[in-house]
């Protein structure tokens, strides 16, 4: 039932992405051939005088395909550019959407104030507000959850705070406890949770946005750095348990985990890697500079291998999920 729901639920993602990409075509004037829902054999076929629109038997992904692919590559950069950006763009703003209706549904937010300590000897203040941990600025509870429990476990956690209007630095706060995870830091404190205002609303609307983006820019940023392993990543199977125990916490924590989703397709297509929106754009900046643009067979080619190795990534990461789903149940 889950699986079903999480597979619905990316497709609706790819399918917004792949609509900002079908808009700003049709805005800049770009013919588009087909519009597809998935890969394999089509299922369902609508055709309009224009283009024809597509649903394929397997319902992961999508793509946009136009008239004349010569003739896509002589259509002016900066069209290109906006055709290649919209569909990244149109997943962030379903996760902007998705965080304001969460937000306004629950009209309250944990905000970073401290609202009561429970360690003994605190520096922390009932009443501090949080700004800043380790010298980097903390947008909201989410934010600071990640800065606390991403700080080094061998240096010390130093904290900038609100108290009676002036700022205050408190260095080396909290404890290290022992989890099944391993040794990890905690400051032992609740944090107030506030009823919105309409001006509060529009400000967490976009510190939730910010810190979202920031997360998920950092953990691609990971992938990069080697900080990150295959472990860390889920396909659909691991997705769905994701959605089941979401549910469970309520209709909120849901609406979050689709706004995380939808972030994260929209900058890992931003990756420059062959196939993706990203390498896209990389061609695009090549042609800009050398004023001419990667030949059709290079282009197919690169596009080519780099589907391959998306494919294998992803049957990589289900068959992980799967074992996991075994051993864990």
């Amino acid at each position: 039932m889950f699986l079903l729901f999480a597979l619905v639920f990316l497709e609706f993602i790819v399918f917004f992405h792949e609509f900002g990409h079908f808009l700003m075509a049709k805005l800049v004037h770009v013919p588009v051939d087909e519009f597809s829902l998935g890969f394999g054999p089509a299922c369902l076929n609508i055709k309009s005088s224009v283009t024809k629109y597509s649903l394929r038997v397997f319902p992961i992904g999508g793509y946009l395909t136009f008239k004349d692919d010569d003739n896509f590559l002589n259509i002016r950069i900066f069209k290109r550019v906006l055709i290649v950006l919209a569909g990244p763009f149109f997943n962030l703003l379903l996760a902007f959407i998705m965080i304001a209706f969460s937000l306004g549904l629950q009209g309250k937010y944990n905000s970073t104030q401290v609202d009561g300590v429970t360690l003994q000897g605190s520096k922390i203040k009932v009443g501090d507000e949080i700004k800043y941990v380790n010298s980097n600025y903390i947008l909201d509870a989410n934010d600071l959850l990640y800065e606390i429990s991403n700080s080094p476990i061998n240096k010390p956690l130093n904290l900038t705070v609100n108290r009676n209007n002036k700022d205050l630095k408190l260095l080396d706060v909290g404890e290290i406890i022992e989890t099944n995870s391993g040794p990890k830091k905690v400051l032992g404190i609740s944090l107030k949770v506030k009823n919105f205002s309409l001006l509060d609303y529009f400000s967490q609307v976009l510190k939730s946005f910010l810190s979202m983006f920031k997360l998920v820019s950092k953990s691609i940023l990971g992938l990069f750095m080697g900080n990150l392993t295959i472990k860390d990543f889920s396909g659909p199977i691991g997705f769905s348990r994701a959605v089941s125990k979401a549910g469970r916490k309520g209709i909120y924590s849901l609406i979050f985990l689709f706004a995380f989703l939808s972030m994260n397709v929209g900058l890992f297509n931003m990756i420059p890697f062959l196939a993706l929106d990203g390498g896209q754009f990389l061609f695009l900046i090549f042609e800009f500079i050398f004023k001419k643009p990667i030949k059709k067979n290079v282009q197919m080619a690169a596009n080519a291998a780099g589907v391959v190795v998306l494919v294998g990534l992803f049957i990589l990461i289900t068959f992980k999920d799967i074992v996991s789903l075994a051993l864990n149940g």
